[in-house]
């Protein structure tokens, strides 16, 4: 599971900077029609830009955005649209160039400060995206999407109390503020609130059934909840509006296997490798899949190559280690194991793993140990555990 789920929320419309008019660009066209004729002036080909994201078609946007730029230097409007598509394309770096030109241009205007925060925060930046959410909540105190975004880089920051104060600020601002909403399910599941989450989520499917996220986030809080067949309704939902939704089929797939579907759930790993370039969970998931299956050839081969897909992923490595646990080949198990560790040491559940193959080697001490560690961490993302993905 990618991350793209949990930030969705910070992300404002592509068009959206563009399309609103700036203060002292009175020359703005009507951009109801954004595609059909030629442009002319600098303010009709962003608008068209503007047209062009909305559609998707990101490398139009910019070339529209960029004609306007070299027509007119100071178009603010132009600046922030482009950014916005860069951003959509996921070049955080030049999205932060171009938003702070437009501020810039014009700096009382809240929205730009609002996309160059969901641009640094992409990036990683959240200090610099809390400054600038923040600024835009100092000039448009009455905006929604300003706090949903500062909500956003809170729970970023894991300050999960913040992160949700803002949230519900936004909801108040917008009571039908999908992003919102989902964002602050989001939280509460990071709090350990899960019944909070599942209202949250609930909601945010009232307000948008054609979104397949809210189903996916919600069959997570139901396969957390050990309800899985609700979350297969969901994770069935998610895939029904959206083919190509990956996550969705490596979600349901854990929920097969959790139920002992062992042949729907290869077949919905399978599909997420078709579908991913570098499909390394799908590949440990399906590989844990064959190991319940008893086929521990297929699930070494998953699980392996998932490992030379991702040699970072503590995923693959907790996945194959747990193969060679139950095949009795301990410790080739606890070297995995203990790799996995290095790379995620605030996973519980790999420490109780590794005490478990200690524990059947006759190393007690050193299972107790993990044991110990394991009760005082939390479980990490992982196939066994992808709700725990965000």
């Amino acid at each position: 599971m990618t991350k793209t789920i949990a930030f969705m929320l910070l992300l404002a419309p592509a068009f959206a900077a563009a399309a609103d008019k700036a203060p002292g660009n009175t020359d703005t066209p009507d951009c109801s029609v954004l595609t059909g004729a030629a442009p002319k002036t600098a303010a009709e080909y962003s608008c068209r830009g503007a047209g062009y994201s909305v559609k998707g078609d990101y490398d139009k946007a910019i070339a529209d955005y960029s004609k306007a730029i070299a027509l007119d230097l100071k178009l603010a409007d132009a600046y922030a649209g482009r950014s916005a598509a860069y951003r959509s394309k996921g070049d955080n770096a030049k999205a932060i160039e171009d938003s702070s030109k437009a501020i810039e241009l014009d700096p009382g205007f809240a929205r730009f400060y609002q996309d160059r925060g969901a641009a640094y925060s992409a990036k990683g930046d959240q200090a610099l995206a809390l400054g600038d959410f923040s600024k835009a909540i100092e000039l448009e105190p009455g905006s929604a999407w300003a706090y949903a975004g500062r909500g956003g880089v809170f729970r970023a920051k894991g300050e999960y109390k913040k992160a949700i104060a803002d949230y519900s600020k936004a909801l108040e601002l917008d009571p039908r503020h999908v992003q919102a909403c989902s964002g602050r399910g989001a939280a509460y599941y990071d709090s350990d609130k899960y019944d909070k989450a599942l209202a949250d989520y609930s909601k945010a499917i009232e307000l948008d059934p054609k979104a397949p996220g809210g189903y996916h986030d919600r069959g997570s809080i139901y396969s957390a909840k050990g309800e899985q067949d609700k979350a297969i309704a969901d994770y069935s939902k998610a895939v029904e509006l959206d083919a190509a939704f990956i996550v969705a089929y490596s979600g349901r797939a854990a929920a097969y296997l959790a139920k002992g579907l062992h042949d729907k759930a290869i077949a919905d790993y399978s599909k997420a490798i078709e579908l991913d370039p570098r499909p390394v969970d799908a590949y440990s998931g399906r590989g844990l899949v064959y190991e319940a299956k008893g086929d521990y050839a297929k699930a070494l081969a998953d699980c392996s190559k998932a490992i030379e897909l991702g040699p970072k992923s503590p995923d693959a490595r907790h996945a194959r280690g747990l193969v060679y646990s139950r095949k009795g080949e301990y410790d080739k198990a606890i070297a995995d194991l203990s790799a996995a560790i290095e790379l995620a040491p605030k996973d519980g559940s790999l420490y109780q793993d590794r005490g478990k193959a200690y524990q059947a080697k006759g190393e007690r001490s050193k299972a107790l140990s993990d044991f110990s560690k394991a009760s005082k961490k939390k479980p990490g993302c992982g196939v066994l555990t992808p709700w725990n993905c965000k």
